[in-house]
């Protein structure tokens, strides 16, 4: 599978998109980027949903959705035809509902305050999902643009913080669990309970409500009576629909981090294929904030400052 970002012909990559649901919402660096101070604002949509403001090719301000489970930016196509993008081929959009063919552009530039990614790939989506529930919303900001910056990112104050050098490596306090990319996604490990004799990869993902894992998990990574069902809940993507069934997991624990009685959604084998390596998504909205660090490859959650 060839990464992000190459130019192939039509159909020869399957590009991630994150779960964005209706009622449950459940590294590559471009040349050009700027390393630059920002302090943006964020807004809060049922109190995981990140909608920052972006500049596209020097227009804007534009809604967009802050997803760092999406390797690739996404624009909607009406956006698309005011800025007049001419798509370069079509590639498979895969979800945890299905896939989906889309046109594929690049954007001169896309801005985030300050911090600039310029020949950013961009897929174009009618985001039907996203739009029925808010249907301000133009886009996706995807991972291609954030790999190329260290952050801050604080549900707690409402801010996502790029920073220029190394204002916030070496001044907090918490665990660096160390992170792997893969086609530009952020990857941490961890074990489902602390008898598991195998780790699970979790994908960072500011779209998923609710932890999300793919089955079958890894042999010997069986959570048992640990997992109690629940219910089933309607999933909906970009590229279709479908039911899936809802877990209550009576402890889970990355890093410094404990939780009880963690909500969970379960995906089965078939909608988790073309070629996954990670074996679910972490939300991010569980911690209060968090800080990734691309150069190094790391991320804490809930970072506290020095004192």
């Amino acid at each position: 599978m060839k990464k992000a970002g190459e130019l192939i012909p039509a159909q020869t990559r399957a590009v991630r998109l994150s779960l964005i649901c209706g009622c449950l919402f459940v590294c590559l660096l471009t040349n050009g980027a700027a390393l630059a101070n920002a302090s943006i604002p964020i807004k809060l949509i049922r109190g995981h949903l990140v909608v920052i403001t972006v500049e596209v090719n020097g227009a804007g301000p534009f809604d967009f959705l802050l997803d760092t489970g999406t390797n690739t930016t996404v624009i909607h196509r009406e956006l698309a035809q005011k800025l007049a993008l001419r798509p370069i081929d079509r590639i498979v959009l895969v979800t945890a509902a299905g896939e989906s063919v889309v046109p594929r552009s690049r954007l001169d530039r896309l801005s985030i305050g300050s911090a600039t990614a310029a020949n950013l790939e961009v897929l174009i989506s009618d985001l039907r999902e996203l739009r029925a529930q808010h249907p301000g919303i133009s886009g996706i900001v995807g991972q291609n643009f954030l790999a190329q910056f260290n952050y801050l990112l604080s549900y707690r104050d409402r801010r996502l913080e790029f920073e220029t050098g190394r204002e916030f490596d070496g001044r907090m306090r918490g665990a660096r669990l160390p992170v792997e990319c893969d086609e530009g996604r952020v990857l941490v490990t961890t074990r489902l309970t602390s008898r598991d004799e195998r780790p699970l990869r979790l994908a960072l993902d500011s779209a998923a409500p609710h932890l999300i894992l793919f089955q079958p998990l890894p042999d010997n990574c069986a959570p048992g009576s640990d997992l109690r069902a629940h219910s089933k809940v309607g999933i909906a993507t970009t590229a279709g629909s479908r039911t899936v069934s809802s877990a209550s997991l009576n402890q889970f624990e990355i890093g410094e981090e404990r939780f009880a009685d963690l909500q969970v959604i379960l995906i089965p084998e078939q909608a988790s294929r073309s070629g996954r390596i990670e074996n679910g998504l972490l939300p991010t909205s569980l911690f209060h904030s968090l800080y990734v660090n691309h150069q190094q490859k790391y991320v804490i959650f809930n970072p506290a400052p020095l004192r």
